[in-house]
């Protein structure tokens, strides 16, 4: 990841996993390693949600409140498909366990599996 500041930072989860429709999409994964800040650990087992479907932990709809799918919780610490609120460039945010942070740019790399 590319924070708003230019720094580069990363976030590593060893086995990583979303489940299929039936299972909502959840997301599964181990324990955080990297510079970036543990900001997914939030979002772990956590169903996926859209404007239509309301998965997350919330009353309301978190999809709808950030103007984009994403596996929330109450609602996020982190936010890779939505915009940040205060700026009219088109950022994610970050939690890193201290502050928020805007994110430039993201990716999200997976590697398939054989399965044992």
């Amino acid at each position: 990841m590319r924070m708003d500041n230019g720094r580069e930072v990363f976030a590593r989860y060893p086995d990583f996993r979303i489940e299929d429709e039936t299972n909502k999409y959840r997301i599964q994964f181990g324990s955080y390693s990297g510079t970036a800040g543990d900001g997914m650990t939030y979002h772990n087992k956590m169903f996926f949600s859209t404007f239509d479907r309301d998965n997350d932990a919330r009353a309301d709809s978190c999809a709808v409140i950030r103007h984009a799918g994403w596996w929330y919780n109450n609602c996020d610490h982190v936010r890779l498909t939505t915009e940040w609120a205060v700026t009219e460039i088109k950022l994610g945010a970050w939690y890193d366990g201290k502050a928020w942070h805007q994110v430039s740019f993201s990716e999200m790399k997976m590697r398939r599996v054989q399965l044992v």
